[in-house]
């Protein structure tokens, strides 16, 4: 997989941000036609919970039993592997005693002033040809000696506890270049299908990997596939990675150096059998939308605030559109409608109705003016004009009389009519 990137954008708040995914090699050139994308900040995390948890590296000791049932099964192995070579130690000794004799008399008959040159050439190349192997024969032998002292370095659990609170520091730093390096000692291969399963094989030998001559046996044989990638319709050639920074987070140079060689080699676990590997295999997560996530919080608050669609954007720092998207999933899929006018009309601002009275009382000051109340208030001039007109009807509305039933006439009036 490779990485790939959403053009940057800027939020409602100002913060610039972009989505960052894994896809196919190959998807790209038309290759391969798996679009699942994968989440770069979901993979990272879960990659290194995942190599946490296995590896305990919260609880890094050489008696925890996870790390001693490690050591045993390490031991098994390279005893078994020992086990399947011959050991040819008896047979190279009396090798080499027997051509260090022939040597010798090899010598005895040079030392002849009468031997011909004809004898004196062939005898030559014997001798050349004994000790180039007795040379031989005395590297393989240092050789094992070499391999039987790394044998005993590799069994040594505060050496792998050292390694993995290594990793464990390099995982809490802030140099992802590190980290990268780190975590490809214990990383074979993610793989994700059309369905959006990952597939994470990690080695449990991450810890050894300066050791891993002493575990391969066909270095021609690239390592095994999980048995869910075998029928991926593209697996393509992996591309030999850049080498990266590491500087501060190795302390030893030629440590970092050949970490970096490592990591960037793509056939670096090659050989090893699949006894050595572990397959975990999750799904993608849906990923939700903010209006889709948030959609009941947004439509809820509308409905208790009677807030309008400015001032509910204006809350959760959101655009119009995001708000509106939210309420209509809010509808769609929990049956909340806060649509509506309706919904924020008891709060809707209305400056002309509040500022009436304050209006009225400027225009009635001694040569106020429609362009003195303009500048004052800082609105149009129907606005204002709106305002004199509602404190004029409320002035009216108050001082309206009611009128009363008219009494009857009383007989006084009936008589004198």
């Amino acid at each position: 997989m490779i990485p790939r990137s959403s053009p940057t954008y800027v939020t409602v708040s100002g913060d610039e941000r972009r989505y960052v995914g894994y896809t196919c090699s190959g998807l790209p050139g038309g290759i391969c036609h798996n679009e699942t994308r994968v989440p770069e900040a979901w993979l990272r995390e879960t990659v290194m919970s995942l190599l946490r948890e296995r590896l305990n590296l919260n609880h890094c000791d050489p008696s925890h039993p996870a790390l001693v049932e490690f050591i045993d099964a390490v031991r098994r192995e390279l005893s078994a592997y020992e086990a399947e070579r011959p050991d040819l130690t008896t047979a190279l000794l009396a090798e080499k005693r027997e051509l260090e004799d022939k040597c010798r008399g090899w010598l005895q008959t040079l030392g002849r002033p009468s031997l011909s040159s004809l004898v004196r050439i062939n005898v030559e190349a014997e001798l050349d040809n004994a000790q180039v192997r007795i040379r031989q024969i005395d590297g393989d032998r240092e050789e094992r000696l070499a391999q039987q002292k790394q044998r005993e370095s590799v069994l040594d659990p505060q050496l792998v506890v050292e390694r993995l609170q290594q990793l464990a520091t390099v995982l809490d730093s802030s140099n992802p270049s590190a980290m990268n390096v780190m975590l490809s000692h214990h990383i074979d291969t993610i793989w994700c299908d059309e369905a959006g399963v990952v597939t994470i094989r990690t080695c449990k030998l991450g810890a050894l990997t300066s050791d891993l001559d002493l575990f391969v046996r066909d270095v021609s044989e690239p390592p095994p596939l999980p048995p869910a990638v075998k029928q991926a319709r593209y697996l393509g050639t992996p591309r030999r990675r850049g080498r990266l920074d590491t500087a501060g987070a190795i302390e030893d140079d030629e440590q970092a150096e050949d970490a970096n060689d490592f990591a960037t080699d793509t056939n670096r676990f090659a050989g090893l059998g699949a006894e050595w590997f572990c397959d975990d295999q999750l799904t993608v997560p849906e990923t939700l939308s903010w209006a889709e996530e948030n959609a009941k919080e947004v439509a809820e608050y509308r409905l208790s605030t009677h807030s309008s669609m400015e001032l509910t954007a204006k809350h959760f720092q959101k655009s119009v559109p995001t708000i509106r998207a939210s309420l209509r999933y809010a509808k769609e899929l929990l049956g909340i409608d806060a649509f509506g006018k309706s919904v924020s009309r008891p709060t809707l601002p209305n400056w002309s109705r509040e500022k009436a009275q304050e209006v009225e009382r400027f225009m009635q000051q001694p040569g106020a003016t429609m362009k003195a109340a303009l500048a004052h208030f800082g609105k149009t001039e129907p606005t204002i004009r709106k305002a004199l007109k509602l404190a004029k009807a409320e002035r009216d509305a108050n001082h309206k009389v009611t009128p009363t039933d008219p009494s009857p006439p009383s007989q006084s009036d009936g008589a004198a009519a």
